[in-house]
């Protein structure tokens, strides 16, 4: 008793409750939330704001979530946020961090430290992040464009860690080939996939061949 006392114990019971409700604010705040309550809306993000403050990664990530998906946006805060999440080594905050710096959201545009950011995501096993690299070789931003690496990292990312994601990347980057053989290739590995912005892509392409158009271009979109 008299140890659950000291000032020591106190403290780390203190900061467990706090923990405990952090988690729970973090399970709240799922691709549902809506925040129509805007007190609970706020209580959450004060205590989700806590949880960073405890250098709780997956705080950061709920938190930049609320400010950059709620109806009360607050996009500072969101990439506040998700820097502070990607200072404490939590890769999808480093993946968002890293587009706030290659696009210049709030930010100077930062193609090297954008490229750093998304490295370090990819050594975590953060998927979209090989495809960030990827289009940043094929773009040249950061790094010299180079096609033809970007297309071979682009299944060597496919081989190694097949999925929705590397599906789109390397079918993204083949219909935009000059090459009939390699678009209709292309065409495959994006109905193969789940990505959100594959069906678009196939949309757009379909499109532009029934106007009699050229492939559809690599651009920024959201890779």
């Amino acid at each position: 008793a008299r140890r659950a006392l000291e000032p020591a114990t106190l403290a780390s019971s203190k900061r467990g409750l706090e923990l405990e409700a952090i988690d729970t604010a973090i399970l709240a705040v799922s691709d549902h939330f809506k925040g129509d309550d805007p007190h609970l809306e706020q209580s959450m993000q004060d205590i989700l704001t806590r949880g960073t403050e405890l250098q709780s990664k997956r705080a950061a990530v709920a938190l930049g979530r609320i400010h950059g998906l709620g109806p009360r946006k607050d996009l500072p805060a969101a990439r506040a946020a998700y820097r502070r999440g990607a200072e404490l080594g939590q890769s999808d905050c480093m993946l968002k961090w890293a587009r706030c710096l290659r696009d210049g959201q709030g930010v100077a545009k930062d193609y090297a430290a954008a490229l750093r950011w998304a490295q370090k995501a990819a050594e975590l096993k953060e998927k979209q992040a090989h495809g960030f690299l990827i289009f940043a070789t094929y773009r040249g931003e950061g790094v010299e464009a180079d096609p033809l690496r970007a297309l071979e990292m682009a299944r060597r990312f496919q081989r190694d860690l097949p999925g929705s994601e590397s599906s789109y990347t390397l079918g993204r980057l083949l219909v935009a080939s000059e090459d009939p053989a390699e678009r209709e290739e292309g065409m495959a590995w994006l109905k193969r996939s789940k990505n959100a912005n594959a069906k678009a892509t196939i949309e757009a392409i379909k499109e532009r061949r029934r106007g009699g158009r050229a492939p559809l271009k690599v651009t920024l979109e959201t890779e």
